[in-house]
């Protein structure tokens, strides 16, 4: 009988001994933060606030690693410099991470959370009702042996406001995310820093809540438009510029709009400069004998035309809108010239560039844009343009972009 019991509790006691280590915590490995996203800015600002109540369910685990980079991680590898500043780069501040299955502590270089109680400790994190279901207490525990030369009352200071960069970060995250949180001081610190095992030199500052808002499963939703996402857009590669062999037969150069109202050094410099480049291509072309056909904006006059630029006597000028073939003879004129290819040039590039030189291509001429001869209020229209006239349905597959400086006649 005494051999069957001795048998019976070394069993148990072997199985106990596998369950506990079933329990024990393993690192969490956190997924590569998407620093991609977001809200911009000043809406994140007008968003932010503190939130006291809380679902429970839990953070996915890439909402939980963005969390957790955009709170302290390292956003300079080469320096190992972080998120949030610090006196003399101490970087004193360690974040705890309690959830439901234990205690963890954020290791920014290796962005893992490493295993430190597998305990609940949630309850303690704060006086107050919610925090013990919260999904994650973040809790803000400052190292004071990294805090050099400064003495006890400093260094309590340092790590206070040390905390606050730290904090502000999770609640503009959580504002961009559509997540609630709130930063707590209402902390019992001794029973905390009991509890999670802390040295004499760490210090308990503040704990913060984090996790979906009350009655939501989901963060908050946002229909999100191509107007949120513009600071976070990146221009595409750049075309390549062309060279390309002009049959002066067979070509018009056609110049744009360039008048005194709107290409001036006050209105639009930009035009004043490439009218200095369109001057050259012009007199080349005359040299050739090239058709040139000159456009004006609807109120405009020939008088007007910039004098570098100027038409000669029995060159043709119309008269329109951004499409200089809408309400014109511009087709007429060219096909009578026979004429196959056109050369367009001139201002504002987003207007009469664009229009005119889709509406030659949807005409079936052959289109030739040099981009340093077309020119707007800003650089970005220019550059719209130029992505769009090689990208765009109506036009990419007409034309060539080149610059002057690449056309051989």
């Amino acid at each position: 009988m005494g051999k069957k019991l001795t048998l019976i509790m070394l069993i148990l006691l072997f199985s106990c001994s596998l369950i506990s280590y079933g329990q024990e915590l393993e690192p969490i490995k956190l997924l590569k933060p998407q620093i991609d996203g977001g809200r911009p800015l000043m809406q994140v600002l007008n968003k932010r606030k503190s939130t006291r109540q809380f679902s429970a369910k839990e953070l996915p685990l890439q909402t939980l690693s963005n969390l957790l980079w955009a709170a302290f991680g390292i956003n300079r590898p080469d320096s190992g410099k972080r998120t949030a500043p610090s006196a003399m780069n101490w970087q004193d501040i360690d974040i705890y991470v309690a959830m439901a299955k234990g205690l963890y502590v954020y290791d920014a270089k290796k962005h893992v959370l490493n295993p430190v109680l597998a305990q609940d400790i949630r309850a303690l994190t704060g006086s107050q009702a919610f925090v013990g279901k919260v999904p994650v207490n973040l809790v803000y525990v400052s190292d004071f042996s990294k805090i050099k030369r400064a003495a006890d009352e400093q260094k309590e200071f340092y790590s206070a406001a040390h905390t606050g960069f730290i904090s502000q970060n999770v609640y503009l995250y959580c504002a961009s995310e559509g997540l609630a949180t709130v930063v707590r001081g209402l902390v019992d610190r001794n029973a905390l820093e009991e509890a999670m095992h802390l040295r004499p030199d760490q210090k308990v500052t503040f704990s913060q809540s984090v996790g979906y808002p009350a009655d939501s499963h989901l963060p908050e939703k946002t229909e999100k438009t191509i107007v949120d996402e513009w600071t976070n857009i990146k221009a595409p590669h750049p075309p390549e510029l062309i060279p390309v062999k002009i049959d002066p037969k067979v070509t018009a150069l056609l110049i744009l709009d360039i008048q005194n109202q709107n290409c001036n050094s006050e209105r639009r410099p930009r035009c004043v400069e490439s009218a200095a480049k369109i001057q050259k291509l012009l007199t080349k072309a005359r040299e050739k004998g090239m058709a040139v056909v000159y456009s004006l904006t609807s109120k405009a006059s020939a008088a007007d035309i910039r004098k570098e630029v100027a038409p000669m006597e029995g060159e043709p000028v119309v008269k329109s809108g951004a499409n200089k073939f809408f309400g014109t003879d511009l087709d007429k004129i060219l096909k009578e010239k026979s004429i196959t290819s056109v050369i367009i040039t001139g201002t504002s590039a987003h207007g009469a560039v664009l229009n005119t030189a889709t509406g030659a291509a949807m005409r079936g001429f052959k289109v030739i844009v040099p981009v340093d001869g077309m020119s707007a209020s800003d650089a970005y229209a220019e550059q719209y343009t130029t992505w769009h006239l090689a990208n765009g349905p109506a036009s990419r597959r007409s034309t060539t972009l080149t610059k002057i400086s690449l056309l051989e006649f």
